[in-house]
C-alpha cells in the first residue's frame, strides 16, 4: 500500500512538473552555426546504422582522495560543496563540510570550511582566523553560510560578489529551510536576515522543501539564478526553483522522477547541473536505498526543465572497491571546464549511507518496518568523508561508437557557416572518414568518401580534409549534411570552424 501511494505521487508530480523538449524530426533542417554539436541525443543526427550511443565513465585521478580529515576540527569528515576556479587569484577554491561525530550521532557537529589549491589536486588548508576551536584560530573554518557557492562576477555590488545557497537554520532554535548569504571574498559571510526563505513546514501541494540542493547559478536561457532542489520532504526526487534576484526562490517545480526503468525504490538524491555548448548535463546521485548506496548517473537536457536519462542507466561515476575511501556514497559536483577535459570533484564515503526513518516508511528497505536507532547501525561509527577528483575529455561524456568495421552516421541538413569542419573523436584503433551531402542526399563533388583522408587520431580537434584540402570557402551559406564512415571509433562532437594555416 506505501509503495502504491507512491507510485502514485509520482505520477502525479511528472503531470505536473515535467516536461520534454524533443530534438528536431528527422529530415528537418537545423542551424548550428560554428557551434559544437555533441552527440548527447538525436538534435543534429538523421541517421545512424551500426553506432551506438554510449555514456563515457569518469576517470578517477591517481591522487584520489584529495581531501581528507587531517585536522582536529574535521572529525569524521571533509566533504566537498563547491570547487570554482578563480581566474582572477589564478586558484582554486574550494569549500567543504565537515562532521565532528565522536561518536553521538544526535549530537554531531557540523561546520564550513575552506580550502585552496594551484593545480586543482594537491590542496591546502589556510589558516583563516576567523573561528574560535577549542581556544585557537589557527584553522580554515568558515563563520557559517557556505552550502553552495557561487562567484558571480556579473554582481554589480562587491559585497555579494559571492553568493552562498544551503538548506539550514536562520537560528538555533528557527524553521529549517532554505537560507542565502552573501560575501565580498568567499570567507566573511552575510546571512540575509529574511532567512529561511522557503522552509519545511509544508506547501499546499509539495508537503515542504527537502534538505538537499545544489546551485545552477544564472541560466541565460531563462534569465534567472537557478538551483536543484527536493520540493518535498517526504520523497527525494528533483524539482527546480529560479529567483531574478537569488533572494526570492519559488516553490520548487519537480523536474525528475524515478520511473519504470528504475530498479524498485530508487530515489533521486540530487543532482548537480551544468551547462556545456548547448545541453545542460545533469549529474543524478542516485540512492538505491536496500543496499544504502548511492552512485552517480547522467541525464540530459535542451532547456534545463524537460530531463531525459542515457541508456540503460550505467553510472558514469561508480562506488570503488570495499577497501577505497568512495565505496559506498558519492556526491558528484558541478564540473569545472579545464581546456580539453572536465574536471568533476566528488564527495565521497567508505561506508553505507544510514538507513532512515522515511527508508523504511517507503517500503523500500529489505526490513520492511523494523526500525534501527542510528546509533545501532554499527557501520556509521567507521563512516568517514572525503574528498576526490574525476575527469573525462572535453565533450566526452556521450560518444556515438563504432564496434563494426564502417558504422554509419549521417546528419541533419544545416546551413555551412565555417572554411573547416573539426572533429572530437578517438579514430586510434580504426578510422574516420567523411563525406559530404547536398541537402538530399547527394554526395557534393570533391567531398566525396573516396577522396576523404581517413582520420586515425585521438585528438578534440581533427580537421577533416579531402585530397589534403580542408577549404570549406566554397560550400559556405549552403544546405549541406556529414556522413561519417566509422571503423572501431568514437565521435564525441563536431564543429565548423578554422584552424589558422591549415588551409
Amino acid at each position: 500500500m506505501k509503495q502504491a501511494a507512491y507510485s502514485v505521487l509520482v505520477i502525479l508530480l511528472v503531470g505536473i512538473g515535467c516536461s520534454r523538449e524533443l530534438p528536431p524530426s528527422q529530415g528537418q533542417s537545423i542551424e548550428i552555426g560554428t557551434q559544437t554539436q555533441l552527440v548527447v541525443d538525436d538534435f543534429a543526427i538523421e541517421v545512424r546504422e551500426a553506432v551506438e550511443r554510449r555514456v563515457n565513465a569518469l576517470i578517477k585521478h591517481p591522487a584520489n582522495p584529495i581531501l581528507r580529515p587531517d585536522r582536529p576540527w574535521e572529525g569524521q569528515s571533509t566533504m566537498p560543496s563547491t570547487v570554482l576556479y578563480d581566474g582572477s587569484e589564478r586558484l582554486f577554491k574550494m569549500w567543504y563540510g565537515t562532521t565532528e561525530q565522536r561518536w553521538n550521532p544526535h549530537q554531531k557537529r557540523s561546520r564550513w570550511a575552506y580550502a585552496t589549491s594551484q593545480d586543482g589536486i594537491a590542496w591546502e588548508k589556510p589558516e583563516l582566523g576567523l573561528v574560535d576551536f577549542r581556544g585557537s584560530r589557527r584553522n580554515n573554518l568558515l563563520p557559517d553560510a557556505a552550502g553552495r557557492v557561487l562567484m558571480d562576477f556579473a554582481e554589480k555590488d562587491s559585497s555579494r560578489r559571492f553568493k552562498a545557497l544551503r538548506y539550514g537554520r536562520a537560528t538555533s532554535d528557527g524553521p529549517e529551510g532554505i537560507c542565502v548569504a552573501f560575501s565580498p571574498d568567499g570567507l566573511r559571510w552575510e546571512p540575509y536576515p529574511g532567512n529561511p526563505l522557503l522552509t519545511a513546514g509544508g506547501f499546499t501541494l509539495h508537503w515542504g522543501i527537502g534538505d538537499t540542493l545544489t546551485l545552477f547559478g544564472w541560466d541565460e536561457k531563462a534569465g534567472k539564478y537557478v538551483s536543484y532542489m527536493r520540493p518535498s520532504i517526504l520523497f527525494r526526487h528533483i524539482g527546480r526553483s529560479e529567483s531574478t534576484d537569488f533572494i526570492d526562490w519559488k516553490i520548487p517545480n519537480p523536474v525528475l522522477v524515478p520511473d519504470e526503468e528504475d530498479p524498485p525504490g530508487t530515489q533521486f538524491y540530487g543532482m548537480s547541473v551544468f551547462r556545456d555548448r548547448e545541453v545542460y548535463f545533469g549529474f543524478l546521485w542516485v540512492y538505491h536505498p536496500n543496499s544504502l548506496i548511492i552512485d552517480v548517473q547522467l541525464a540530459y537536457s535542451r532547456d534545463g526543465i524537460g530531463w531525459r536519462r542515457t541508456d540503460r542507466r550505467h553510472p558514469i561515476l561508480s562506488y570503488g572497491l570495499p577497501d577505497r575511501f568512495d565505496s559506498h556514497v558519492l556526491i558528484a559536483l558541478e564540473p569545472l571546464i579545464r581546456e580539453d577535459e572536465i574536471w568533476v570533484y566528488y564527495a565521497a564515503e567508505n561506508e553505507a549511507h544510514a538507513l532512515t526513518k522515511q527508508d523504511l516508511r517507503l517500503g523500500t528497505h529489505a526490513l520492511g518496518d523494523t526500525a534501527i536507532p542510528l546509533d545501532q547501525q554499527s557501520w556509521l561509527k567507521e563512516r568517514r568523508g572525503y574528498g576526490g577528483l574525476a575527469m573525462v575529455r572535453r565533450d566526452g561524456l556521450v560518444s556515438l561508437d563504432s564496434d563494426a568495421p564502417e558504422g554509419v552516421v549521417i546528419t541533419k541538413p544545416f546551413v555551412c557557416r565555417g572554411k573547416q569542419l573539426l572533429l572530437n573523436a578517438d579514430a586510434s584503433r580504426g578510422r574516420i572518414r567523411v563525406e559530404l551531402l547536398d541537402r538530399m542526399g547527394v554526395a557534393l563533388p570533391g567531398f566525396e568518401a573516396g577522396r576523404s583522408d581517413p582520420l586515425h587520431g585521438d585528438s578534440v580537434s581533427q580537421l577533416a580534409s579531402w585530397d589534403g584540402k580542408s577549404d570549406l570557402s566554397s560550400l559556405e551559406g549552403r544546405k549541406i549534411k556529414l556522413r561519417l564512415l566509422m571503423s572501431h571509433s568514437k565521435l564525441f562532437s563536431f564543429r565548423f570552424g578554422k584552424i589558422e594555416g591549415a588551409l
